[in-house]
């Protein structure tokens, strides 16, 4: 039912701005005319520069849950790929070149430079999750990135504050997205909060978090960057 819901209905009910052509899409006056879009692209360039710190070339890109393709577009990749399911989004990532996958199973091992999952691993069920990061790592060269970003998702001890979740179905706290990607396999070689505003906390939490800053930040835009463990890890 999930998967129907992000094939069928999601840029329909969700986004809604699927009807847009592509030339217009990409187009600069389209991009500045819209509060979304600039978001949008504004986040891609932040996590292209935050990568390119890191080394990150942009030759074989993969974006998981792409969407039309804001990173792929913004980061010009050689060989841009996109795993998404929105059957709306085609059309755009058709305009940019892109390689699509719908499948898991579909996406080559040992073969991207940079792999970018924005906000799109917190709309997998949790059966799902490790397996996934873990095929997302697999898919790693041994000198490749990958970047997470999801929302602060620690509402145990965060007020809400009339932000809209849905359709999301897995809610991190930053020690939750340090874990889940460790227990893939991954070795994390970045980790922070990147979103401005403080979210915050209730008066009487029932949970308190305990280690590193990251674990302890009360902002959204959890991010990591990540890569395979070297060789004999």
């Amino acid at each position: 039912m999930l998967a129907d819901y992000y094939r069928e209905d999601y840029a329909k009910t969700n986004r809604k701005d699927r009807s847009v052509d592509p030339e217009t899409y990409f187009s600069e006056a389209h991009r500045e005319s819209s509060r979304g879009m600039k978001r949008y692209f504004n986040r891609a360039r932040a996590q292209i520069n935050r990568l390119k710190k890191h080394k990150g070339r942009f030759n074989r890109v993969l974006d998981f849950g792409s969407g039309p393709g804001y990173l792929l577009h913004t980061s010009q990749a050689v060989e841009p790929h996109a795993f998404e399911p929105d059957l709306e989004s085609k059309k755009y990532l058709d305009y940019i070149g892109a390689r699509q996958y719908q499948a898991l199973s579909e996406i080559p091992q040992n073969y991207f430079d940079v792999i970018v999952a924005s906000h799109s691993i917190e709309h997998l069920v949790a059966e799902e999750l490790i397996e996934t990061l873990r095929h997302l790592l697999g898919a790693l060269r041994a000198s490749g990135l990958m970047l997470i970003e999801v929302p602060q998702g620690g509402h145990s001890y965060l007020h809400l504050g009339g932000v809209r979740q849905d359709p999301h179905t897995l809610f991190f706290t930053p020690q939750a997205l340090v874990e889940a990607v460790e227990r893939a396999g991954g070795d994390i070689v970045f980790a922070d909060a990147v979103a401005k505003p403080l979210i915050p906390r209730r008066d009487t939490p029932i949970y308190t978090p305990v280690g590193s800053d990251f674990n302890k930040a009360n902002r959204g835009g959890l991010t990591v960057i990540c890569r395979r463990p070297p060789d004999g890890e």
